[in-house]
């Protein structure tokens, strides 16, 4: 698009709402050419750059990889650095506000208006402070005076010291503190957010002639209409709270028979769900503090024991949020810090620990193969810099006690070295220590936030650490090292490591839920396997083909000198398939004797359905997979001593299994495939009961009725082993599933041209751009 065009900008603003259209406000925001993609976590902005990116791609719209910024927690955006906490104005705009000469000029002054009106939603009382400096713009004659110095100074100062503005969600409820004077009214838009009120924006309008000769009444309803409008889009349609010093306003919504003004004011705010609440005037200036993050305003007036009545403040908000909390920072810290009336005690240090003492033995000198060869003046430097560490530093050097206020807003961590200070101490050249609890163990160095990485990298990374697991690791790290909260970090560390990621197997493979398969009758479905090489027998047999029919459970042995598909398919039909019918379906696993051209012909000629195992997970033929585990115990115990003639056992131990009771069905694999018990040598050494005598047909019809009965208990039985199978397989489930925009590794179990061993086992990482499943890797 040609450059100076009247139109340019509604036609790039119209070409850009049709690229990104229905992703807008959900996945991305697009001011003219800054793009600006949303994301709650690392996984969720990856998918939605990926969107707006295919869009992009879609529409041939070229990036300028220059101006690209990715995977950023806080970016400059139309003069705003947004980030997770909030929204500030730009380091930019800051910058040119340091170096803001003085206005010599209407015009010098009118400049320093816009810049500061652009970011007045950032200045409380923007109106009343700035009122000053528009008394000599315009048509005015330009009379710099004391008045203006002191506004340019005090807004310049306001603007550089602006607080973090909360963004808002639509869960929080918001609260409208409003407020008016003689010369401007004001507002504050607050949402409370994860149990604490956030500033939204500020907003101020000077008054004019007119409007100052409101009562205040009046002026303060004015604040209520005028803010309700501005801030319109947020209040409109939810509950919300309005806050005032004014205690008149509480009756507002019930005022009767108004007229003019008042009546045309009320009939606005009609529309609005919301409720007036009254505060005390010296309870109505928490905004500016409740604007900003707690530890940058602090209200010195707090003591505790003192009610809060009785403060300086008259009991504001930072207080009141500090009085109720305070009871459980002291249980926390197991009263290590009484104070009475404001007083401080210093504790006694436990026996046998001195505050400066001198370390000795080995440890005395740093080794800087484990330190990257940084200094001793560069961790004191960094140690010094820590805010978690400096406050403990403070003591150990000057014995200096900190402010409770101080150590209430300070980190866990650093509350966490406050409570066991007893245990750190520092060595002649002032690094700080801690010493372990064990006496066998060396003191290990306090190492501060901006070396745990490099630590870990150490611990962790390099070919002497060898890229151990979570235990190894902070174990080896304890030896050395100390920071808060080390045992949650290395756990995050080592899971994050692509390197280990790729290279591990894992211990516990994804499942998902138990599917099964109910037969219902003898030779519905028959399971193949193949055990072996076994040692090669007098007839050269050296495997045996298992053949198991799911229903019945009658299992066929056949001892075969190879497994190829000539040998198996001959064998299967020779052996089981003549004699007791060809099943309707052949269950197997991936073997290449089972997938070959032959066997599947054959299967196609005999109208057979052949089915088979997923990869790499032998217990799918779970049927098969035990009679081989009983089969080969069997086997061993008759043949450990002459082990060139289990194939003569073969058929004896066949029977065997044939003749025992199962346990899901409750009879006997002859039952139910031949309505009888065939005789064992023991039924004939001793005598067994008389067996009736019927004639033929007698026979048969007990052999169907015997058939059918057991059948028929199988089945039921089978299902209730099988309802428990599955409970119990699925209490150990792992189940995880795989949506679009998952980073995933891929089990490489066939890499080509390279020793699989040395390989890596997963590659990776890649995105699943397609279920089930397509990659891209």
């Amino acid at each position: 698009m040609s450059f100076g065009l009247c139109n340019a900008p509604a036609t790039f603003t119209r070409v850009m709402n049709l690229v990104l259209n229905g992703l807008h406000w959900r996945t991305v925001l697009a001011f003219l050419d800054d793009v600006l993609c949303l994301g709650k976590n690392f996984e969720d902005h990856l998918s939605n750059l990926t969107q707006v990116l295919e869009r992009f791609k879609k529409h041939n719209i070229k990036l300028k990889p220059k101006k690209c910024e990715l995977f950023k927690k806080e970016v400059e955006y139309l003069g705003r650095t947004v980030g997770r906490a909030g929204m500030r104005i730009g380091e930019g705009f800051l910058d040119t506000m340091k170096q803001w000469p003085v206005p010599t000029c209407t015009k010098d002054v009118e400049k320093f208006c816009g810049f500061a009106n652009y970011h007045r939603s950032f200045i409380k009382d923007f109106a009343k402070i700035s009122l000053p400096l528009y008394k000599v713009t315009g048509k005015k004659p330009f009379n710099w005076g004391e008045e203006q110095q002191k506004a340019f100074e005090v807004l310049k100062k306001a603007l550089l010291l602006s607080p973090v503005l909360a963004i808002p969600n639509m869960e929080g409820k918001f609260i409208l503190d409003t407020d008016a004077s003689d010369e401007a009214i004001g507002a504050e838009l607050i949402q409370v957010q994860n149990g604490q009120e956030r500033c939204i924006a500020y907003s101020s309008m000077a008054l004019t002639s007119e409007q100052k000769r409101y009562c205040t009444t009046r002026k303060e309803l004015l604040a209520v209409i005028r803010f309700t409008r501005h801030f319109r889009h947020y209040l409109l349609g939810r509950q919300f709270e309005v806050r005032t010093d004014h205690s008149s306003l509480q009756w507002l919504l019930n005022f009767k028979d108004l007229n003019g003004q008042l009546a045309r004011w009320l009939e606005e705010l009609s529309q609005y769900w919301m409720t007036i609440k009254h505060r005390s005037g010296d309870k109505h200036q928490d905004a500016d503090a409740l604007s900003r993050i707690p530890h940058q305003i602090k209200c010195s007036a707090y003591r505790h024991g003192v009610d809060l009545k009785d403060l300086p403040c008259g009991g504001c908000i930072y207080c009141e949020r500090i009085h109720n909390q305070w009871g459980a920072f002291i249980k926390e810290i197991d009263e290590a810090v009484p104070l009475v009336g404001g007083r401080t005690c210093e504790h006694p240090i436990r026996e046998g620990i001195k505050v400066n003492q001198t370390r000795t033995g080995s440890s005395e000198v740093l080794d800087n193969s484990w330190l990257g060869g940084y200094s001793y003046e560069a961790i004191q430097q960094a140690q010094s810099e820590d805010q978690d560490i400096k406050l403990l530093l403070r003591w150990l050097q000057n014995k200096e006690v900190p402010p409770e206020n101080e150590l209430f807003l300070s980190t866990p961590a650093a509350k966490n070295m406050w409570l066991n200070r007893e245990l750190f101490y520092l060595d002649e050249k002032g690094l700080l220590w801690k010493k372990q609890e064990s006496q066998l163990a060396q003191s290990v160095l306090v190492l501060p936030k901006q070396y745990c990485r490099e630590a870990l990298q150490l611990c962790h990374d390099i070919p002497s650490a060898g890229h151990q697991g979570h235990d190894r690791t902070l174990f080896r790290c304890r030896e050395k090292y100390f920071w808060y909260n080390m045992a949650s970090y290395v756990k995050d560390y080592v899971a994050s490591c692509s390197v280990c990621n790729r290279n591990k197997k894992a211990n516990r493979k994804a499942k998902c839920h138990m599917t099964l398969y109910h037969s219902g009758s003898p030779m519905e479905r028959v399971h193949l396997d193949f055990l072996g090489p076994l040692a090669t027998t007098k007839r050269g047999n050296s495997y045996i083909l298992v053949m198991v029919d799911q229903f019945t459970k009658w299992v066929e042995c056949v001892a075969l000198p190879n497994q190829t598909a000539e040998e198996t398919a001959r064998a299967a039909v020779n052996g089981f398939f003549s004699r007791f019918g060809f099943p309707f379906q052949i269950f197997t696993d991936r073997g290449t004797n089972f997938e070959s051209k032959l066997f599947q012909q054959l299967c196609e000629k005999l109208h057979i359905h052949k089915t088979r195992t997923t990869s790499f997970r032998p217990s799918a033929n779970g049927q098969v997979e035990r009679y081989n585990r009983t089969l080969m115990d069997a086997v061993r115990c008759f043949a450990s001593r002459k082990q060139k003639e289990w194939d003569e056992y073969l058929p004896l131990l066949s029977g065997a299994l044939r003749s025992a009771v199962n346990r899901n069905t409750g009879f006997t694999a002859n039952m139910l495939m031949l309505g009888r018990e065939v005789n064992v040598p023991a039924d004939l050494i001793f005598p067994g009961p008389k067996k009736d005598t019927a004639d033929l047909e007698s026979f048969v019809g007990d052999l169907v009725q015997n058939l059918e009965q057991s059948h028929d208990v199988a089945r039921e039985k089978l299902k209730t082993s099988q309802a428990h199978m599955k409970r119990d397989y699925d209490l150990r489930l792992n189940e995880r599933s795989y949506p679009v925009g998952s980073a995933v590794y891929v089990l490489d179990s066939q890499p080509t041209g390279r020793c699989r061993k040395l390989c890596p086992i997963w590659k990776g990482p890649g995105v699943v751009i397609l279920e089930n499943y397509k990659l891209s890797i």
